[in-house]
């Protein structure tokens, strides 16, 4: 399954977290972000260890709609983000 493929990449969003961002939200869009629960949930574990645990927010502090995007669709995860950060 080519979707699946693109989500397990990790070097991807570690790389470009937009593009990673990007396809989780058009999953969850689309309605079938359902079936790529256990997938979504570990791109967003790693994404929210670099960025909020690691605290390396250089590479999305210049790009506000990753920063939105990210901050939105952790938050939906459940993860506890400060919009201070």
């Amino acid at each position: 399954m080519e979707v699946k493929r693109m989500l397990t990449d990790a070097d991807d969003d570690f790389h470009k977290p937009l593009n990673k961002l990007n396809l989780i939200d058009q999953i969850q869009c689309l309605g079938i972000g359902y079936l790529f629960d256990r997938e979504i949930a570990e791109v967003l574990e790693r994404i929210h260890g670099r960025y909020f645990v690691n605290c390396d927010h250089v590479d999305y502090a210049r790009d506000l709609c990753t920063t939105a995007l990210m901050f939105r669709l952790l938050r939906q995860q459940g993860y506890r983000i400060s919009c201070g950060k």
